[in-house]
């Protein structure tokens, strides 16, 4: 790879090359009559654009122009202190030539050694011509280590590794940032718990599709949910619902009111509403996207699996358990027919039930479904996913009220550890956990 060795010289068949070495080419005078010649032809070329530009006033004439007057005004500069410049030319023909000598792998040692020697006499378009072609093909090899990084990453995502598909997708995104890589790096990266790297991708993902697509194309407006959706997570509202507001918008315009991304965003605004407890705003909105799943998708599809969680997740809030139990049970077992046991979103539901069992004071109930769940979760996701603390906390809130206190605690710490770890000590899903923790040292008895 060009300029991939940090060493000074290159060992091969030629012997051992000095890139430091003086160069015998061209002496100081050679090259301060080099740069004579070349300000002379620079001024010949500003004279002739400016003769174009009076017969022609265009555009394209006067930038030419202008990129001519930086040209002139550098050699200029270089001939006012030619010592230096000297010292300058020699420092780039050895660094060039360095860099040649990295290039030797699938160009040949013959050419490498005409474009040295071309160098050293002031010619420098062999040179150029190599470095282009090894730039070609490093661009390939690039281009295919991110494909390669990519096809691992659908692979661990249809294998549910959620954890191994996001390292493979944000690698594949480095290596080419592209609408695709960024989109699916940073989606994984949160279901992967990875909260602040996949925030971070998503305002790239929205830059790039703002640059490529314009301001309100369709894609853009996905770039603006996930955003979205990544912002709320952590605890940014005001900001999340702008951007849901206008990716709203958006796919309202160019998909319709029936669509199901459209019904997405009308999802992620309602979960935004819910935070900020405007919540008949929010349960009027997730009541207009079960309706619209139900529709379009089915009653048997994983989203439609998700509108039921969600709103019965804003009824549990709200203290109308009895309304939101049948929706639970009904997400579970959508769920496991859609997804299987060993899906983390099966493990959410488990949880979820398991809350509202707790809720209700069941709490032997609650008990095996959330043992279930951290199982689950802890497969799937890893133990340091904020999903993994959550069932942490709830088993421990289960536990201490059916007076295991002693079993309880290192649930409660492990959860605080894992919610800090992941999402930073001020994230407010920390500071309940941390307030969790602490309420329940606080009830045990002194001494």
């Amino acid at each position: 790879m060009v300029g991939g060795r940090t060493h000074n010289r290159v060992e091969g068949s030629t012997g051992v090359q000095q890139a430091g070495r003086d160069i015998h080419g061209i002496s100081a005078a050679e090259h301060r009559q080099m740069l004579r010649e070349a300000l002379d032809a620079l001024r010949d070329d500003l004279e002739a654009k400016f003769a174009e530009t009076r017969r022609a006033d265009a555009a394209e004439h006067r930038l030419a122009i202008a990129e001519l007057q930086i040209r002139i005004a550098e050699y200029q500069r270089r001939l006012a202190d030619p010592e230096a410049s000297f010292a300058e030319y020699q420092a780039r023909i050895a660094e060039l030539e360095r860099l040649l000598a990295d290039a030797t792998i699938g160009i040949g040692e013959n050419r490498i050694r005409d474009a040295q020697a071309a160098l050293e006499a002031g010619d420098f378009s062999k040179a150029d011509a190599i470095f282009a072609e090894v730039e070609a093909k490093e661009l390939n090899a690039v281009k295919r280590a991110a494909e390669a990084a990519f096809g691992r990453g659908l692979i661990a995502e249809e294998q549910v590794r959620w954890p191994e598909a996001a390292d493979h997708f944000a690698k594949a995104a480095r290596l080419e940032p592209t609408f695709v890589t960024l989109l699916k790096a940073g989606h994984l990266l949160w279901r992967a718990g990875r909260h602040r790297e996949a925030i971070r991708l998503n305002e790239d993902l929205l830059d790039l599709s703002r640059i490529e697509f314009g301001p309100v194309d369709p894609r853009t407006a996905t770039a603006m949910n996930n955003l979205a959706s990544s912002l709320h997570g952590a605890g940014e509202f005001t900001l999340a619902e702008t951007l849901c507001r206008e990716a709203l918008a958006i796919r309202g315009d160019a998909l319709g009111k029936a669509h199901p991304d459209y019904a997405t965003t009308l999802s992620n605004l309602a979960g935004v509403l819910q935070s900020t407890e405007r919540f008949i705003e929010a349960e009027s909105l997730l009541r207009k996207v079960l309706t619209i799943r139900e529709k379009v998708l089915g009653e048997t599809h994983p989203d439609y699996a998700v509108s039921l969680n969600n709103l019965a997740g804003l009824l549990h809030e709200t203290g109308r358990f009895a309304e939101a139990e049948p929706l639970l049970w009904e997400s579970l077992a959508i769920r496991e027919q859609a997804l299987g046991k060993a899906h983390p979103d099966y493990a959410l539901s488990l949880n979820n039930i398991a809350g509202l069992l707790y809720e209700t004071r069941r709490f032997q109930e609650a008990e095996p479904f959330l043992r279930e769940a951290l199982a689950v979760t802890s497969r799937a996701l890893g133990k340091a996913h904020p999903r993994y603390a959550c069932c942490l906390n709830n088993l421990a809130e289960v536990l201490d009220n059916t007076d295991r206190s002693d079993e309880a605690e290192p649930f409660f710490r492990e959860a605080l550890e894992v919610v800090e770890a992941a999402l930073g000590s001020d994230h407010p899903t920390s500071r309940i956990a941390r307030d969790k923790l602490n309420a329940f040292l606080a009830s045990r008895p002194k001494g």
